[in-house]
């Protein structure tokens, strides 16, 4: 809350007080009757507040703003406080203040908005005769000597959005691959070693085979005899192959050179079946399916139907049905 009294007043009476949420300020003033007399054109600081990365303030006055024959108006304006820097221009505001009860409902016969423009600092802006004091004082509106204003401030978008915008911080690409990618060939810390038949060893770590493939961690954590043992033996797969599907564990991604020819990908996709690496599988049946010629649609076809590619063995069989059709 934060207070204020009119200036000449001997008394300490609070006789604003602002409530803030988002561009919308509520102030109520309290001993409205001290407050008139103030005379044409003073006014009364209710409030300062931040908003659009501005400071700014509201002001009331309790005898209008601007000399008439009767001083019958009680007008209140928005003021602004801070430099609008070059690179901003003018600013454009929708400028809305409105009467409220002690529940929230507004005055419609107390109700003003407008669109206006602020070009510099200690610019203000609003409503000469925003309501009539006879009609104040005879509605429900006052009770106990106070009254309720509230006050919303939009600055239009387009200004919004080129004075809010900053440089973004640009996050670096996610790198985790890599490091995997380099725990994989510095074989830092690894605990199990796979020798093929070929004599090709393969050196790795447990928790990671584990995390990335379900069979791996049935061989590796479970009862199987491979879990008690730091050394595995393949005997049916190529070392190129194996090198491939550890590529792919650790980095997520299958290298280029590892699928450049057909019978290449059809190799690790047996191996991805094998593993339980999904992923892999679907990665390897793009592959195929994108070199597909009447030399190999047989194998293809074979090797989907053995390891249930359901949407390889479709393309296979629509190469077929269109190749006899020809």
């Amino acid at each position: 809350m934060a207070g204020c009294s009119p200036p000449n007043q001997s008394r300490a009476d609070t006789i604003c007080r602002m409530e803030a949420a988002s561009g919308s300020h509520t102030v109520k003033i309290v001993a409205y009757s001290l407050s008139k007399g103030l005379g044409i054109g003073n006014s009364i600081e209710c409030a300062k507040f931040s908003l659009y990365g501005h400071q700014w303030a509201l002001l009331y006055y309790p005898d209008g703003i601007y000399t008439r024959q009767f001083n019958y108006c009680i007008s209140f304006y928005l003021k602004l406080l801070t430099e609008i820097r070059e690179a901003e221009g003018e600013m454009k505001v929708v400028l809305e203040f409105r009467l409220l009860d002690d529940k929230g409902k507004t005055s419609t016969d107390a109700s003003k908005s407008a669109r206006v423009t602020f070009l510099k600092k200690g610019d203000i802006k609003g409503f000469d005769e925003f309501m009539n004091r006879s009609y104040l004082e005879a509605s429900n509106f006052i009770k106990d000597d106070c009254f309720t204003v509230r006050c919303t401030v939009r600055v239009i978008k387009p200004w919004y959005e080129q004075v809010v915008k900053r440089p973004r911080v640009l996050v670096p690409a996610p790198d985790l691959h890599e490091h995997f990618g380099h725990l994989l060939e510095s074989e830092e810390g690894s605990d199990v070693t796979f020798r093929l038949a070929d004599g090709a060893s393969f050196n790795a770590h447990r928790l990671i085979l584990a995390a990335r493939s379900p069979v791996f961690r049935a061989e590796l954590f479970g009862p199987m005899m491979e879990s008690k043992s730091n050394c595995i033996n393949i005997q049916d797969m190529e070392a190129s192959v194996f090198r491939a599907l550890l590529h792919f564990i650790y980095t997520d991604s299958v290298p280029e050179q590892c699928i450049e020819s057909h019978a290449m990908a059809q190799h690790l996709l047996v191996a991805a079946d094998r593993y339980g690496m999904e992923r892999l599988k679907v990665a390897c049946e793009e592959k195929l399916s994108g070199c597909i010629d009447v030399d190999n649609v047989g194998t293809t076809l074979a090797l989907a139907e053995q390891h249930n590619c359901v949407q390889l063995k479709s393309i296979c069989l629509d190469f077929i049905s269109r190749y006899q059709w020809v």
